[in-house]
This record gives C-alpha cells, sequence and structure tokens, in this order.
C-alpha cells in the first residue's frame, strides 16, 4: 500500500474490512509519516468528540415538542379562505407575457410610429393640380358629388 491511499483510508477507519485493516495497520507500522499523521488525526477526532460530546436534560424532547406545538398553530377555516383569496389575487398583479413596462413601451413606440407613417410616408403626400381660373364672380351655388364639391358661379 503506498502512502496516498492509506491517506485516503484516515476517514473510513472503522468501516474497513479485517483485510482492509491489516493491510492498513502494517503500513502504518513500516511507515513513521503516516503514523504520525494517523495518530494525530485521531487525536484530533478525540478531542473534538470530547468538546462536542453534548448530554441533553431528561425532559428535553419532551419540552421541545411542547414549545414546538404552541408555535405551529392551526389556522381556522377563515384563515385559510382568507389565504387563498389573498393568493389569488397576487397571481391577478403577476406578469404573464413577461416584463410588462418592456411591453408598454413597444406599444407606445408602435402607436407613435404609426400616428407619424402618414407625414412621412410619400404616398400619403398628394399634390392637387387644377386648370381651373376663377375671374371676379359671384357663387350661385356649392353642390357636393362624393368627395368633390362643384361650384357655380356667374360671370360679372
Amino acid at each position: 500500500m503506498n502512502c496516498k491511499k492509506a491517506k485516503n483510508l484516515f476517514y473510513l477507519y472503522k468501516e474497513l474490512t479485517p483485510s482492509e485493516n491489516e493491510i492498513f495497520i502494517s503500513h502504518l507500522r513500516a511507515c513513521n509519516p503516516c503514523n504520525f499523521e494517523f495518530q494525530a488525526y485521531q487525536e484530533s477526532l478525540n478531542l473534538v468528540s470530547k468538546t462536542l460530546a453534548f448530554q441533553e436534560p431528561q425532559n428535553y424532547w419532551n419540552e421541545y415538542w411542547n414549545k414546538l406545538s404552541r408555535h405551529i398553530s392551526k389556522k381556522s377555516s377563515w384563515g385559510k379562505v382568507w389565504d387563498r383569496v389573498t393568493e389569488s389575487l397576487l397571481t391577478l398583479t403577476r406578469p404573464v407575457f413577461g416584463p410588462v413596462p418592456a411591453y408598454a413601451v413597444s406599444l407606445a413606440l408602435l402607436i407613435l410610429l404609426l400616428g407619424l407613417y402618414p407625414l412621412v410616408s410619400s404616398k400619403s403626400q398628394v399634390k392637387f393640380e387644377s386648370n381651373l381660373v376663377v375671374h371676379k364672380s359671384n357663387l350661385i351655388a356649392a353642390d357636393v358629388q362624393g368627395s368633390m364639391t362643384v361650384y357655380k358661379l356667374t360671370q360679372r
């Protein structure tokens, strides 16, 4: 057995099979550095086990369960109903399709672009050309025909 494998077995010493234990002990007898380190490891474990030894009082667990049961309160049926109502109201405030501010900004930009489109679009700028020449005259009538207004004038 090499030293690296022996040092890995320090932690599993109490779980070794008898044959593994025999090989481990023979390595410790032959290798002074491993033996010294294993003894220091065992002394450390003994010291920790002495300092962490906790002896609970005789009625420790009875008092523990009594205190715990007082802290765990049973809710009334109205308390359960109230919890369900508040839980359902909280689900209404959660965003369904992701972060709400991002959607609001996107919608505002879309509305702004749709509103500006007619001003920027070249098709929306209609040029009106007319060959009509009107001299001084009086208006007789104005007749609306669909989207066009026809004016009847008299000459002076």
